[in-house]
């Protein structure tokens, strides 16, 4: 089982990727609940909450009282994030007075040490010339370090989209081009065996 961490704050304690989805406080203070019943003892959940108030309101609602910890917060690879998040900076001095469940935001989400990268096959699976597959294309070659190749993709698919009807031929090269950088970045071993094997 992943560790689950309970926590007052979105920190980000160790380099990494966080995948942080909202959700609301009816499925926050859920999880909650079903964490405590498939781990009574507490051995995968850890209570980061540093405020008594967040503390009674998880307890009012869940019926468990996290313990307060003010510990720097430390996370692993795959260990889940639940985050009820404050909707406003207190004023100064204001720290310790009552707040509602509706006074805060809710997260879930989960810690990798490394941006998930899909197999190439599975890029190649997507419809990649359609708007939202080149945004998240070139979000990914940018999280792994593409540069010049990310360059040579945009370019590469700037010089299809100039081209005109009845040139069939020369946007299949540049679909090669365009496939086999893709390749390059993100199967950069099975580009070099199919390259030899050109020789």
């Amino acid at each position: 089982m992943r560790q689950t961490h309970i926590l007052n704050s979105a920190v980000m304690p160790k380099a990494g990727c966080y995948n942080l989805k909202a959700i609301s406080a009816n499925d926050f203070f859920l999880i909650i609940q079903k964490q405590r019943q498939e781990d009574p003892e507490g051995f995968f959940t850890m209570s980061w909450i540093g405020y008594e108030q967040n503390a009674q309101i998880i307890a009012d609602k869940t019926g468990w009282r996290p313990p307060i910890c003010r510990s720097v917060t430390e996370i692993e690879h795959g260990d889940r994030l639940l985050i009820m998040r404050l909707k406003y900076r207190p004023e100064e001095g204001a720290k310790g007075k009552p707040v509602q469940p509706h006074d805060f935001e809710y997260f879930e989400g989960f810690y990798t040490e490394r941006v998930p990268v899909p197999s190439y096959i599975d890029i190649l699976n997507l419809d990649i010339y359609e708007a939202e597959a080149q945004r998240y294309i070139n979000e990914l070659a940018q999280l792994t370090g593409a540069g010049t190749v990310l360059d040579a993709l945009n370019y590469t698919r700037r010089l299809m989209d100039e081209i005109e009807d009845g040139q069939d031929e020369r946007w299949r090269e540049l679909h090669e081009d365009y496939t086999g950088l893709l390749r390059m970045h993100f199967d950069p071993e099975g580009y070099r065996k199919e390259s030899n094997s050109y020789l």
